[in-house]
Order: structure tokens, then C-alpha cells, then sequence
């Protein structure tokens, strides 16, 4: 596994980060005998690049992440097929994936629209992961956010400016409070409009997002050991989570004070330590 590095297969681009010592030094395989590699899954025109502050975390306490973007995301292939981007079929893609890897478990972590990916992954192949975190996702679509999904699609046919898109994202995406912090907006849209996605790409996931419904399906997903989301996430509230854990048969959700809806970005090191007391 250390010698992974990163490339791409089944379309899907990885990256492979080792586990470290407290040093700083890079820890040998044996280590994944106990513990497998967190498998860290992000969401909607997202890329591992996003999750790398979280992601050193973890390899900083001894445990391997293996990052992997959605198709057309990052280094990821970007078909021309709309139905690739469908999250049955990516699961299939990803599934293939850890299988080129030789990867016969993993713990997987998924990220609003990469916690729907995992579901469906879940669902597939329970034999090939070991323990699941969902993080600001559900079983579908509400009826809410259904709206919201099919205004933003509209105007990206439309091919609105990305900007303008951007800027009603980022009120989704992150809380106030974050938005408020000195010099963050300014950093988020340079950051946004160095790569903004395509049309395709867009509707896209768009598309899988808004076809997403597992709900007569969920008591099924097996594995999972935490549901955690952001107190203050607009896209998926608490009360979406609490439904998320009641079909689950898993208990109550657990919710990170102050935090929106992209908690790897706004409180990394809090979500970093909530996986390591979980996997």
C-alpha cells in the first residue's frame, strides 16, 4: 500500500497518503492488518484537494487514506455519458478501483454526495468495507433541496456565469460565521474560479444527485458507525440527518456546533478527531 502513490483507474483518480509516526516518519504496511485504509469520498464538484487538511490528520495518527475524486472532478475522467455520473454506476467504477488497489477492506467516509456514492458502494459490496462514516448526506433528495437542485441546474443550462453560481454555492456550502471570517469569501471564489467544472460535469452530478433515493433501500446499508453533520448545514439540516439515522436503525446523529454543510473545510481537525474515536 505505501508504494500506491497515485493514478487512476476505472476512470476514478486516487491518492494514496501513508500513515505517519507522531515524527513525522512513514509507518509500514503491518499497520493495515488492524486497521485498514479510511477511504475518503467527497462531494458535489469536489476533489480530494478539498480534503487533504483532514486527511493529514489521520496519517498523522497512524492510519492510511486513500482520497478519490467523483468522475469529473480533479483528475477523474469527465464522460460525455450523463448516466456515468449516476452513483450506482460510479460505486461500480469505485469498486473496481479498490480491487486494481488489491484492497480487500477499507473504512469508508463519505461526504455529502460522496456519502450517497458510499451508500450505493455500501449496498454493492458490504464484504469489502470494514466500518462506514457518513458525514452531511441522505437517503435522497427532499423536497426542499429538490428545488433548490433542479433552480441551479436550470441556470447552469442556461449557462449562467459561474460566478453568479458560485456565489448562491457558497451560501449553501458554509455557515455565516465562516463566511464571515476575514478574507475568507475573497479566498473561496479565487479558489473556485481557478477550475471552474464544465456544463457536462455540472448536470452531471447534478443529475446523480437529484436521481439519489435510497430510502426503501437504507435499512440495508450495513457498516455504518457515525452520522455527523453541521449544526448550522443548510443543504442537509439535522432533521435530515436524524431521518438518515432512524432509517439506518442507528440511533441519533451527531452535529458539530456552529458548523455548515462542508465541515472538512470549515472544522477539519474537529471532523479528523471524530473519525479517529469512530474507525
Amino acid at each position: 500500500m505505501s508504494t500506491l502513490g497515485s493514478g487512476q483507474h476505472a476512470g476514478l483518480y486516487f491518492q494514496h497518503l501513508a500513515a505517519r509516526s507522531s515524527a513525522g516518519t512513514v509507518l509500514p504496511n503491518p499497520l493495515l492488518v488492524e486497521r485498514p485504509p479510511v477511504l475518503i469520498l467527497p462531494g458535489l464538484l469536489s476533489d480530494g484537494r478539498q480534503c487533504k487538511r483532514m486527511a493529514r490528520e489521520l496519517t498523522s495518527h497512524q492510519r492510511q487514506v486513500l482520497l478519490v475524486d467523483p468522475l469529473g472532478s480533479g483528475r477523474s475522467l469527465t464522460p460525455q455519458d450523463p448516466s456515468e455520473y449516476l452513483l450506482p454506476r460510479q460505486a461500480q467504477r469505485l469498486l473496481q478501483l479498490l480491487k486494481r488497489l488489491e484492497l480487500p477492506v477499507v473504512d469508508v467516509v463519505g461526504l455529502s454526495m460522496g456519502g450517497m456514492w458510499a451508500q450505493h458502494a455500501l449496498l454493492q459490496a458490504p464484504q469489502q468495507f470494514r466500518h462506514a462514516v457518513l458525514v452531511g448526506t441522505a437517503a435522497s433528495i427532499e423536497p426542499r433541496l429538490h428545488e433548490l437542485l433542479l433552480r441551479l441546474r436550470a441556470q447552469w443550462q442556461a449557462n449562467a456565469p459561474f460566478l453568479e453560481l458560485w456565489r448562491v454555492l457558497e451560501l449553501c456550502f458554509f455557515s455565516p460565521a465562516f463566511l464571515q471570517r476575514p478574507g475568507v469569501l475573497a479566498m473561496l471564489e479565487t479558489l473556485a474560479m481557478r477550475e471552474p467544472p464544465s456544463q457536462a460535469v455540472a448536470l452531471g452530478q447534478l443529475d446523480a444527485l437529484l436521481q439519489h433515493d435510497l430510502s426503501n433501500e437504507l435499512h440495508a446499508v450495513p457498516h455504518v458507525r457515525l452520522v455527523l453533520a453541521g449544526e448550522a448545514d443548510f443543504l442537509m439540516p439535522p432533521e435530515t440527518q436524524t431521518r438518515l439515522t432512524q432509517a439506518l436503525g442507528y440511533g441519533q446523529p451527531s452535529l458539530v456546533a456552529g458548523a455548515g454543510h462542508t465541515l472538512w473545510i470549515e472544522q477539519p481537525d474537529a471532523l479528523a478527531q471524530s473519525l479517529l474515536q469512530t474507525l
